[in-house]
């Protein structure tokens, strides 16, 4: 659900500066691949959903 016209390197230039809408749109967009990357390589659905959560945290915490 990325912005119209916004790019990835945009966003992450925004979320970089600390803008929260940049992580709004990042999550949405790339929340469902990675749980199903992580709930693939673990065949655990829930531990999928966890290490997607702690992805995105991780993402917030290390762009600012």
């Amino acid at each position: 659900m990325r912005p119209s016209g916004r790019t990835d390197a945009w966003l992450l230039q925004r979320l970089r500066s600390g803008d929260l809408r940049a992580l709004d749109a990042i999550v949405p967009a790339y929340w469902p691949a990675v749980e199903r990357y992580a709930a693939r390589m673990l065949d655990d659905r829930d531990a999928g959903q966890d290490i997607a959560l702690e992805t995105f945290i991780r993402l917030w915490i290390h762009a600012t």
